[in-house]
């Protein structure tokens, strides 16, 4: 884990380097799915991303993306457990922080032109997931790290001396022990800053 977060910080340094490198800062909305909206079947509107990717090729970056994303949910559903059954009104939260190392595509390099910039990328590290089960007085926390990773696919915007950036994520986090493997769906809108 130790090795995943200081190759997190090296790519975030080195991106720096670059001749072209830019930094976005992206709110994101996420929407559950498989085991995750099990637990949380409600989207998520409380996400934020922070990223910055150097180009080494005109047509390739690498970069790193660092996230938060908390999804909640009340409810009053019977749930199952060991010896049992429980009801009564319950809070559910699950929050994800991915630390990620990310390598992104540009079909079309024409990085300053009058056009869109149509990307496809993946990231791939780890991944602090929480979960927190309260019901009544009685709370459950699991806290893990886990390996994941997150195909996207995203456009940017040239509007004066920045970019509006859209891209769609698919969040897989393997499971861990007993912890199960976590979904999501993120959409994210930002800006971003080109030197």
């Amino acid at each position: 884990m130790k090795i995943l977060i200081g190759i997190a910080i090296f790519l975030a340094l080195a991106t720096g380097a670059y001749a072209d490198s830019f930094m976005a800062i992206t709110y994101d909305i996420s929407a559950p799915v498989r085991n995750t909206r099990e637990f949380v079947g409600s989207a998520s509107f409380r996400g934020l991303s922070v990223e910055g990717r150097g180009f080494f090729r005109p047509n390739l970056s690498a970069g790193v993306n660092f996230g938060w994303t908390t999804f909640d949910e009340k409810s009053d559903r019977l749930m199952e457990i060991e010896n049992g059954h429980v009801s009564g009104n319950q809070f559910r939260l699950l929050y994800a922080v991915p630390i990620l190392a990310t390598l992104h595509y540009y079909p079309n390099p024409n990085k300053y032109g009058d056009n869109l910039m149509h990307y496809v990328g993946m990231g791939a590290g780890p991944y602090r997931i929480e979960s927190d089960l309260q019901v009544g007085m009685f709370s459950v926390v699991e806290q893990n790290w886990h390996f994941g990773f997150c195909p996207e696919y995203g456009f940017m915007v040239p509007a004066e001396t920045v970019f509006f950036m859209f891209n769609i994520k698919y969040n897989y986090v393997f499971a861990k022990g007993d912890a199960k493997a976590q979904t999501y769906w993120t959409l994210r809108f930002g800006i971003s800053d080109m030197w």
